[in-house]
């Protein structure tokens, strides 16, 4: 994209530019999202590759960035797409931190226990997001406490059915 080959060209012309963090964390976006438009399974991967060398780029080069978390966010849902559950759960830990967030992080680790079967832990973090959208008003926030609303009573009859399986079996 032209976005992509602009922002490619300031990293490389002016390696001293004060927001270069926003440059690298737009690179790793711009390069998620073509790979999310392109058909070729080889140029898929070669986008998903660079755009997670750009993520990793903030994170490591620019630890007090205000990207950094953001960052680490976007890292865990490449993995969680691709159902690696631990370094996606790493990823999205890293996310807490950062009221911006937080919230969404919390929901993906929420997602994140579910997925490996830890169902009470599942249920506990959809409800902290559920109180902490409580708390704010963001459109955003709104929708994702409805999703983890849904989410929940989906978590909550499993870790139900988990703690009766064994009543069942007897």
């Amino acid at each position: 994209s032209q976005a992509l080959e602009l922002f490619t060209k300031l990293v490389k012309e002016h390696p001293s530019y004060r927001r270069l963090d926003e440059v690298w964390f737009r690179i790793g976006s711009a390069n998620m999202e073509s790979a999310t438009k392109t058909s070729g399974k080889s140029q898929k991967l070669t986008s998903e590759k660079a755009g997670l060398s750009a993520y990793r780029t903030v994170i490591t080069n620019y630890p007090k960035s205000m990207y950094v978390c953001d960052a680490n966010v976007e890292v865990g849902n490449y993995f969680f797409e691709k159902n690696q559950l631990s370094p996606a759960r790493v990823a999205f830990e890293h996310g807490l931190p950062c009221d911006r967030t937080k919230l969404y992080a919390n929901y993906k680790l929420a997602w994140c226990d579910y997925n490996v079967g830890d169902y009470k832990s599942a249920v506990m973090r959809f409800k902290d997001v559920i109180s902490a959208a409580d708390k704010e008003r963001a459109p955003a926030k709104l929708r994702l406490k409805a999703e983890s609303l849904r989410d929940l009573v989906q978590a909550f009859v499993q870790a139900q059915r988990a703690t009766l399986a064994p009543d069942i079996v007897r």
